[in-house]
């Protein structure tokens, strides 16, 4: 994704905090000072964009996994959109404590949440009565907005994208006992000594939250196209060929097209479990599902046509 100064000034992403609330931490990202709030030094924003690109590209590549940790209001609806679209996890709600200095704890209500999910799937909720039907469902509830972007998490994460060094001080202070790298976008009244890499920016306004966290999404995109070459050469290879299972009159589980495992899980939570059962999907369709937006569909579309090639 190509980001140039004039994007960065279109989205807002130069105007930081009033003076009088900023951090004399981040005194060497900032320009200047107009109206009493402080203007970030674009220049720099640009850069640290690129270093934090290139970092997380390389780590997801080798196998490294990232959440996106984003909980303000403005930013929910964002971080999911574009955690789904690239393949990555994301928490948008509360951060769950103890997920990476306790995380036995935090896997035990993930594997809850996700028993969970496939009984309401496989119709077991219907014999309860309307109070433990009720009660099912507001532990449900629960849950999904607990650990729902991370129900595929299977160790602590490897990576951090924060949106709000200040908002989200949990997270970081977890991935600092574990020395877990931090990537956080940092507003003029945040501190950049708290994370690994700080992209000094606007972390308020939608438009430029949008921008520096779709620029994130890129970079994990194409890590995990890069790591997943290899993993989806022996995907097609171990998988039966589409050919073969016309003949057999069988379908192809979508678990051997190589689909990332966040939009595979979003999938299955519609029913669709299988290629014919994708294909009969239109376009709109697929859309319209919860958590998968326009890129999501796209890279999806393209994974499917490398399988069947």
């Amino acid at each position: 994704m190509n980001v140039t100064l004039e994007n960065l000034l279109e989205a807002g992403v130069h105007f930081g905090h009033q003076i009088k609330r900023w951090n004399p931490k981040m005194k060497n990202f900032i320009y200047t000072h107009r109206n009493g709030v402080h203007i970030i030094d674009l220049s720099q924003t640009l850069e640290m964009m690129q270093k934090a690109a290139s970092y997380i590209e390389k780590e997801v590549a080798s196998g490294k996994n990232i959440i996106f940790v984003g909980t303000k209001r403005q930013a929910k609806d964002i971080i999911v959109k574009e955690a789904v679209a690239c393949g990555a996890m994301y928490i948008n709600n509360r951060w769950p404590g103890g997920l990476i200095t306790n995380f036995p704890s935090v896997k035990n209500t993930i594997s809850k949440y996700n028993k969970m999910l496939k009984m309401k799937e496989s119709k077991e909720t219907e014999k309860m009565t309307k109070k433990d039907l009720s009660v099912f469902n507001k532990d449900l509830e629960r849950k999904e907005k607990l650990v729902g972007g991370i129900k595929n998490l299977t160790d602590r994460p490897d990576l951090l994208f924060v949106l709000d060094v200040k908002r989200e001080i949990n997270a970081i202070r977890e991935a600092k006992q574990k020395d877990i790298p931090v990537i956080s976008i940092c507003d003029t009244n945040s501190n950049p000594d708290l994370v690994t890499i700080a992209i000094p920016g606007n972390d308020d306004a939608i438009k430029s939250i949008t921008l520096l966290v779709s620029f994130i999404a890129d970079a994990v995109e194409k890590g995990l196209s890069k790591r997943s070459k290899e993993v989806k050469t022996k995907i097609v290879k171990d998988s039966p060929k589409l050919s073969e299972l016309k003949n057999h009159k069988k379908d192809v589980e979508l678990d051997h097209v190589g689909i990332s495992d966040v939009v595979l899980a979003k999938l299955k939570e519609e029913g669709i479990e299988t290629l014919s059962q994708l294909e009969d999907k239109k376009d709109e369709e697929l859309l319209a599902m919860k958590g998968l937006g326009q890129k999501a569909v796209t890279k999806l579309k393209e994974d499917v046509k490398n399988y069947k090639k």
